[in-house]
């Protein structure tokens, strides 16, 4: 029911060939837009994740009075483990994000500008969009749209190092 190898002519073999390195190509390039996506989707759901850590995950005494009256056992202990993963990628982040603010302050205009741009639109505790940054910049939203995927690539390269270099590689 197999192929046997031997009995493949030399184009079938480099066709096959061809297929596999086209599926291989479309894998990794799915593995580096997900990593690009998650640096995006971390710093749009910054400010939700610091809130998140900000709260604590139960009361005893108000779970022991929900389970007595519902019937259900609360596992706090697993909610913890949520809280404990976020606090620890939040303090990571953080650190990131005051190396790349320290890093873009000594560079140029428009280095200190991405910061700025991901600040605002991230970060900070007033939510803007391009277009509110416009005004601010004096500079059009392709070029501030420009800054923030700069950003994002910048910090995706501190977050995950070695790989993120070589995503930016097979782009090129």
């Amino acid at each position: 029911m197999g192929i046997d190898i031997k009995d493949l002519t030399p184009e079938t073999a480099a066709t096959i060939t061809g297929i596999v390195v086209k599926e291989q190509r479309k894998l990794t390039k799915k593995d580096r837009d997900r990593r690009l996506r998650n640096t995006l989707m971390l710093l749009i759901n910054y400010r939700r994740l610091k809130l998140h850590i900000q709260t604590e995950p139960g009361d005893d005494e108000l779970t022991m009075q929900y389970e007595a009256q519902n019937g259900v056992v609360i596992r706090f202990d697993e909610i913890s483990k949520y809280h404990a993963k976020s606090r620890a990628l939040i303090k990571y982040l953080d650190r990131i994000l005051e190396v790349y603010k320290a890093e873009c302050e000594e560079g140029s205009a428009s280095e200190y500008r991405r910061y700025q741009v991901i600040n605002k639109l991230y970060l900070g505790p007033h939510k803007y969009k391009l277009i509110d940054l416009q005004d601010i910049y004096g500079k059009d939203t392709s070029t501030l749209n420009k800054d923030k995927k700069q950003a994002i690539e910048d910090i995706s390269i501190m977050l995950y190092g070695i790989d993120a270099l070589l995503d930016k590689e097979d782009c090129n």
